[in-house]
């Protein structure tokens, strides 16, 4: 299963060259994960990061298309807010029952914390062994740049401060633990693996 937070277009340049020329520009952050339940809960372990910045909107529908059939996902939480729609619209039409389009508000980004944090604190969230990657990377970065504080009715908002980057890889990372207590015990009972996944080294 996996987290989509969705970004735009750049028209001058793509991925790396984007994010040096535009380095306060979001990006599309897939992260993808192994499901299982234990003791009646569900527990998920990150495999993988997919990182896109200024791509277009079919771009990124035919490479995420190619994605799903290569991790054979069985549930997926796509950011729907604004951009994000027609890509999350696209993708339910293509794959029914197994797209959770979630839009952005303020009680809707609280839920997600919430849950990632009882996720993370009961030790039921892991991440790859370290690869050096730069998906790697900037995925802790944010992890750490990343801050939360209460508002009313103890709603929890939370962002990388702008002076300090996106929080793309968090947000990508906060849905993914949505879609994963969103599955079904079945469809959770087995860990979802790459067509051509590597053996060991997570």
């Amino acid at each position: 299963m996996a987290g989509i937070d969705v970004a735009g277009e750049d028209e001058q340049s793509e991925d790396a060259g984007a994010r040096q020329l535009h380095p306060r520009r979001d990006s599309t952050v897939i992260t993808i994960a192994e499901v299982e339940q234990a003791a009646g809960q569900t527990a998920a372990r990150i495999v993988e990061h997919i990182w896109w910045t200024g791509r277009d909107q079919v771009w990124q529908y035919e490479r995420l298309v190619e994605i799903w059939r290569q991790w054979t996902l069985s549930r997926v939480c796509v950011d729907a807010s604004g951009i994000g729609a027609g890509l999350a619209a696209f993708l339910e039409a293509r794959f029914p029952d197994r797209v959770d389009r979630l839009v952005f508000t303020a009680p809707s980004k609280s839920e997600l914390a919430y849950r990632m944090l009882a996720m993370i604190n009961t030790g039921r969230l892991s991440v790859y062994t370290s690869d050096g990657s730069a998906e790697e990377r900037e995925f802790w970065r944010e992890i750490f740049a990343c801050r939360y504080w209460l508002r009313a009715n103890e709603t929890m908002a939370w962002a990388v401060p702008e002076s300090e980057g996106h929080d793309d890889f968090v947000t990508s990372l906060a849905l993914t633990c949505r879609a994963a207590e969103r599955m079904s015990p079945v469809a959770a009972g087995g860990l979802v693996r790459s067509v051509d996944d590597r053996e060991g080294g997570w």
